[in-house]
């Protein structure tokens, strides 16, 4: 690997500039304007949502405030055998 001056290589540099990248978004985030819902969502078999951030002047519509769709009625099939 290639190394500047310091002794630090390209690659560490990098994961340091992006990691003080993400934690002034995410504190700048925290401070605009912007609110924080605990939810818990399956997504798949392994992952799923802990939270959602929103803006905190729009109304959020979650998932549970939605409409339940009404439980079908199966017909008993006849069998000819």
């Amino acid at each position: 690997m290639m190394k500047n001056k310091n002794g630090y290589s390209w690659p560490h540099l990098f994961v340091a500039l992006l990691t003080v990248v993400i934690a002034q978004t995410m504190i700048f985030a925290e401070s605009s304007g912007w609110e924080r819902k605990e939810v818990n969502w399956r997504v798949s078999k392994d992952r799923q949502i802990k939270a959602i951030y929103y803006p905190s002047d729009q109304n959020l519509t979650l998932l549970e405030t939605r409409a339940v769709r009404n439980a079908v009625q199966l017909q008993q099939r006849i069998s000819l055998s």
